[in-house]
């Protein structure tokens, strides 16, 4: 990400009305680009104190991932909280 890119990033970011966590969920045959989308929330959850990320692997996490409801077919899958779970 560019440094024009971050800046805009954190400020829209500065917005956020309240707290969130970003749910990733993932798996050892996640697709090709999955990896890259992990990455960038990686880096976009450095730019606010309201953004946490929290990454579930199918096989390791698999009672957290039933909790959600997410689909194991569907590997790449993120949710977005509106407050912080515990």
């Amino acid at each position: 990400m560019d440094e024009k890119t971050k800046k805009e990033v954190k400020r829209i970011l500065g917005k956020l009305p309240a707290r969130i966590d970003i749910l990733y969920f993932t798996g050892e045959n996640a697709c090709p680009t999955c990896r890259g989308q992990q990455q960038i929330l990686e880096e976009v959850v450095k730019f606010s104190d309201k953004i946490r990320l929290k990454i579930f692997d199918f096989v390791k996490d698999g009672p957290e991932v039933t909790k959600y409801g997410i689909d194991k077919k569907l590997i790449k899958q993120k949710a977005v909280l509106d407050s912080w779970q515990q």
